[in-house]
């Protein structure tokens, strides 16, 4: 028999993210051996190639797992036993991080998926569409003579404005090589699918002649105005 006690748990700088690590200290006992304060990990970054073997997700202190080996070696505990008590720690754990939504996970699928489950999968042609519009308007912006105005909703700015230079390092991840674009496009389709992360996306820089067409798409019937100038920038544009 086994027995795990999830004593004096210590938790460092926890907020969903899988960046962040969290710190848990347990007394397992094995058999007739005894490991105390011994140390579990998550928030680490994990290797999608064993998500389907139980444990994964979970680090643990070198350390600790030697003792129990040795415990082994020396008949004082059964590998069975212990192989159990440790999926019994991995498991105790995922289900404290599906109660709190960790990464927006609801179930153990979701837990482990890397951007490549199907709901994810659902979701490519979205998330590429909404890419290439951002890249769209970070090209527009890099010629500010050709496009002097960005609007965004309602708000009209001029394209040298604080809050458009601001907007357009709001999203998105670049790299130098195709295998770690994907890999960072899979990130972002993780949370876009589990997290309804939908982030700002940059101002759309115009033309004056789009800017004209956009401005005359927002006069009411009676006149009255959809749109604001900026109150940062202060744009010169007609109020009608």
């Amino acid at each position: 028999m086994f027995a795990t006690t999830a004593g004096g748990i210590t938790v460092s700088g926890w907020d969903g993210l899988p960046a962040q690590l969290e710190i848990f200290t347990v007394t397992v006992t094995v058999g007739s051996e005894t490991v105390p304060d011994m140390r579990f990990y998550g928030g680490l970054d994990h290797h999608p190639i064993r998500r389907e073997i139980q444990g994964w997700g979970v680090a643990v202190e070198l350390a600790g797992v030697m003792q129990m080996l040795d415990a082994i070696t020396t008949a004082k505990t059964d590998i069975g036993e212990v192989r159990a008590a440790l999926v019994d720690i991995a498991e105790t754990l995922e289900r404290k991080w599906l109660g709190e939504g960790v990464r927006g996970a609801s179930t153990p699928d979701s837990l482990r998926c890397f951007g490549d489950c199907p709901r994810c999968e659902a979701n490519v042609a979205d998330v590429r569409r909404i890419r290439a519009e951002v890249n769209r308007r970070r090209e527009r912006y890099q010629y500010p003579d050709r496009y002097p105005y960005a609007v965004s909703g309602r708000s009209v700015h001029r394209i040298t404005c604080r809050e458009v230079k601001r907007s357009m390092q709001s999203l998105g991840f670049t790299s130098d090589t195709a295998e770690d674009e994907e890999r960072l496009f899979r990130i972002e389709l993780r949370a876009y699918t589990h997290t309804d992360v939908r982030h700002e996306e940059p101002r759309l820089p115009l033309t004056p002649e789009e800017f004209d067409r956009w401005r005359a798409e927002r006069v009411g019937p009676q006149g009255g105005l959809r749109y604001q100038p900026c109150k940062i920038c202060n744009p010169d544009i007609a109020l009608a």
